[in-house]
């Protein structure tokens, strides 16, 4: 009969926990584990099944050959994608087994690699190109990434245009260049303004306010309705004397260049001398004289210390002699028109003429002077 050796075993969880000695081996028959003891109290695991598959399990006992492991590296590799996202386009992903991941440069911006190293950097800016500048500090500031102009960073003589120039437009003048930060003053020229026919009652001017101090306008209309005092009136810019308004005084002196009409019953003038430099006044006027109707004369009002009595001259219309007649003692005020001194008037008597001569005239061809109605009397001696 042959000899037969085999060595300690067990299940893999029964693994004794003393030992003959180093060097005893013992066999895990449920896992196919091998262990050597390395002393009488423990034990090293040094073997164990070869796993010559592909898939690589999750089994704790098993070894892989290398064949094994580089077909289950080989296999994931080719199965996974590297995933990123940008800014604008969102999520995606390259195939490592089959795609080039590719870093492309915008306008400006250059992507250059080493190695493994990946470099991106601003190329600079030109009048072409965009991309990195920088800013005399002469003329500009920069904080925190805000890049600001100096006051007084950039002199007119660095701009193309250095001077900007002023045209003076209708009712203006001066103007002309003016270099940045200059100035010019410019004036109302009212030469300069376009003639117009005047639409009082819709045209509008120019006016300081006194309120505030500003320019507005305002329309003929509203300045002459503001200044049509008594006796005035303002319709759609046309002043107009407004009879129906009584103007009852008037201070200081009034000068009329042109000729005054008065249209009324009574003209009352109440002055302490009154000059006239017409030779002749006359009475008795209206628009058509086609009758002899009217007395004509002038009358003064007297008291003789009782009774108000009134005295004057008149030629009396009423006998139609054309004869002037002095009057005196008259109570009733004169009228107007046909009998306007009554000579049958309570107190009427003729008056006394007082004059150093009276002249006789021929106005019949017969070479005498007639006194009618006198009495000469050479009186008593």
């Amino acid at each position: 009969m042959a000899n037969t050796i085999r060595i300690k075993r067990g299940n893999d969880a029964s693994l004794p926990g003393s030992f003959a000695g180093s060097g005893e081996p013992l066999w895990s028959e449920d896992l196919y584990k091998l262990y050597v003891a390395v002393n009488g109290s423990s034990a090293k695991w040094i073997g164990a099944e070869i796993d010559n598959t592909n898939t690589l399990g999750t089994s704790q006992s098993k070894l892989a050959t290398q064949n094994a492991i580089k077909t289950y590296v080989d296999t994931q590799l080719t199965a996974q994608d590297l995933d990123f996202t940008t800014d604008t386009a969102g999520n995606s992903s390259v195939d490592l087994d089959s795609q080039v991941l590719t870093f492309a440069g915008g306008e400006g911006i250059d992507v250059t690699h080493s190695g493994q190293a990946i470099t991106v950097a601003g190329e600079l800016a030109d009048t072409s190109n965009k991309g990195i500048a920088s800013f005399s500090a002469d003329n500009f500031a920069a904080s925190s990434g805000a890049i600001t102009i100096k006051d007084g960073g950039v002199a007119n003589v660095e701009l193309v245009n250095s001077s900007v120039t002023v045209v003076a437009g209708n009712g203006l003048k001066t103007g002309g260049s003016v270099a940045l930060g200059a100035s010019v003053t410019v004036d109302i020229d009212l030469n300069e303004v376009t003639s117009a026919v005047v639409d009082i009652a819709n045209d509008s001017v120019a006016i300081i306010d006194a309120s505030d101090n500003t320019t507005k306008k305002e329309s003929f209309a509203d300045i002459i309705a503001a200044i049509d005092g008594t006796g005035l009136t303002a319709t759609n810019g046309v002043l107009a004397v407004d009879a129906t308004q009584a103007v009852t005084n008037i201070s200081g002196n009034l000068t009329i260049a042109g000729n005054l009409t008065v249209e009324g019953d009574n003209v009352v003038t109440e002055v302490a001398t009154m000059q006239i430099e017409d030779g002749l006044i006359q009475l008795a006027k209206r628009s058509t004289v086609n009758s002899d109707d009217i007395d004509i004369g002038i009358y003064g009002a007297y008291n003789d210390g009782s009774t108000v009595e009134h005295a004057g001259i008149f030629r009396d219309a009423s006998n139609g002699d054309g004869v002037w007649t002095f009057f005196d003692n008259l109570t009733a005020v004169p009228g107007s028109g046909t009998n306007a001194v009554d000579v049958a008037g309570a107190g009427f008597s003729y008056a006394a003429i007082k004059c150093a001569d009276i002249t006789g005239i021929d106005d019949d061809g017969s070479g005498n002077a007639e006194l009618s109605g006198f009495n000469i009397d050479g009186g008593d001696y």
